[in-house]
């Protein structure tokens, strides 16, 4: 395996992940400590804060999505690439409890509200590959 430092990919998910809402300004430690989890890394490299990404979604997490195959920690193939981007956008996100009861809440205000503001959490996230359409 290679001693590539994800720093920097780090960097611009987490940036992603503030930037869309994703996470709180707060959250960014324990957000950094989930991805490095998920990319089955003991230490950050480089890390220094987030960064400004670049785009949308596909473009924050190519940077890990680029890391994890160097590392030899999936295959190069859009399958595994896939599997690992729903891992990480996972690990960012909000308990389902935490977001049903948000769009719930919301839906009793504005139900045209919640409804947006729950694709854009899915575009945001990934779920729904917006990019690719």
């Amino acid at each position: 395996m290679s001693a590539a430092d994800p720093g920097p990919a780090l960097g611009v998910l987490i940036g992603y992940a503030i930037r869309s809402g994703l996470i709180g300004v707060d959250d960014e430690r324990w957000a950094v400590n989930r991805l490095l989890e998920v990319l089955r890394l003991d230490d950050p490299g480089s890390y220094a804060g987030p960064t400004e990404p670049v785009g949308g979604a596909d473009e924050a997490l190519a940077p890990a999505l680029d890391l994890a195959v160097s590392t030899g920690r999936i295959g190069d193939s859009q399958g595994r690439r896939d599997l690992l981007d729903s891992a990480l956008m996972g690990a960012l996100m909000a308990p389902p409890s935490v977001i049903t009861g948000e769009f719930w809440r919301r839906y009793e205000a504005n139900p045209r509200k919640a409804t947006d503001g729950f694709y854009r959490l899915c575009v945001a996230s990934n779920y729904i590959h917006a990019e690719r359409s």
